[in-house]
């Protein structure tokens, strides 16, 4: 089990020998940003 706190890109690394295809799935997309400044200006702008 892992625990709550656990970073889940902390995890992938530490696993990422077993599950190679997977964390490398797991990098791309975990590591996106959800947000971002210039995005937001943009639409503002628009």
């Amino acid at each position: 089990p892992v625990e709550e706190d656990t970073d889940p890109l902390d995890w992938w690394k530490a696993n990422k020998r077993t599950y190679s295809i997977l964390s490398k799935l797991a990098s791309d997309y975990l590591s996106v940003q959800a947000t971002s400044i210039a995005c937001e200006r943009v639409f503002f702008l628009a």
